[in-house]
C-alpha cells in the first residue's frame, strides 16, 4: 500500500499478507521448477507436522491437565501468555526499526 503524508512524501506500508506471503519466497526465489516443487513439499510437510502436533496436544489435553493439576495448568497458562506477549512486543519493535530505516 502506498500512502502520501501531509508533506507529500510517499510512504510504503507493507500489509501483513505482503509480509507473510512473498517475503520468504523472494529471498530464495528458485529459477528451477524442481527446486520450487521441493520447496513446496517442504512447506507442506512443515504445515502437516505443525498441525499433527497441535492435534495431538489438543487430544491429550485432558491427560495433560490431570497431570499438571490446577496450579500447574495456571502456571503454564501464565507462562504461555508471557511468551505470547514477548513475541508481540518483539514484532512491534522490529516493525518500528524497519519503518525508521525506510525513512
Amino acid at each position: 500500500i502506498t500512502l502520501r503524508d501531509d508533506s507529500g512524501k510517499v510512504r510504503r506500508v507493507q500489509t501483513l499478507v505482503e509480509a507473510i506471503g512473498p517475503g520468504p519466497w523472494l529471498c530464495v526465489s528458485p529459477h528451477d521448477d524442481d527446486v520450487a516443487l521441493g520447496m513446496g513439499l517442504t512447506v507442506a510437510a512443515a504445515v502437516l507436522m505443525a498441525g499433527s502436533i497441535s492435534a495431538m496436544i489438543l487430544t491429550l489435553s485432558p491427560s495433560i491437565y490431570a497431570f499438571l493439576g490446577v496450579r500447574g495448568s495456571r502456571a503454564m497458562e501464565r507462562l504461555m501468555g508471557m511468551l505470547l506477549v514477548m513475541m508481540a512486543v518483539q514484532m512491534v519493535l522490529d516493525g518500528i526499526c524497519l519503518y525508521q530505516q525506510a525513512e
